[in-house]
């Protein structure tokens, strides 16, 4: 993985540094939030909590992604809501790497391991209706 800062800018009024990375991964799938976060980390020489991982962009069928992240001075100062939408896309992310667990143990059919109940046979109901060629009972 070939990672490169395009540019670093100094935003005083929000109090962080915004990097814009590019990411060469040729052969390899597109790098995850937690590998960037690491590496821009190790690269800002800040701690991982302190980076925010703002937007990954990866060309179709191309092996270069650009991203886009914040690195900040104090925790205090991460925004609420960058923090949050940060954490729920971590969990996110880590969900979808690990391996989920079969349904069914052996011996059990899927249907009862899936929380599926067997429907009740239904029952013919009484003909309501008068069929052709039977004259029609008068109710009184």
């Amino acid at each position: 993985m070939k990672f490169e800062i395009t540019s670093n800018k100094r935003n005083p009024l929000m109090k962080r540094e915004e990097y814009m990375v590019s990411i060469g991964h040729e052969g390899k799938p597109t790098p995850s939030r937690q590998e960037i976060l690491e590496t821009l980390a190790k690269e800002a020489k800040k701690d991982k909590s302190l980076v925010i991982v703002d937007s990954i962009f990866t060309q179709v069928g191309g092996a270069l992604t650009n991203v886009k992240a914040y690195v900040y001075e104090k925790a205090e100062e991460i925004p609420k809501g960058k923090l949050e939408k940060m954490k729920s896309r971590s969990k996110k992310s880590a969900a979808a790497q690990t391996p989920e667990e079969p349904a069914a143990e052996e011996g059990q059919p899927e249907a009862e391991a899936a929380g599926e109940q067997e429907k009740p046979d239904e029952t013919p109901k009484e003909q309501t209706e008068p069929v052709e060629g039977q004259p029609e009972e008068k109710k009184e």
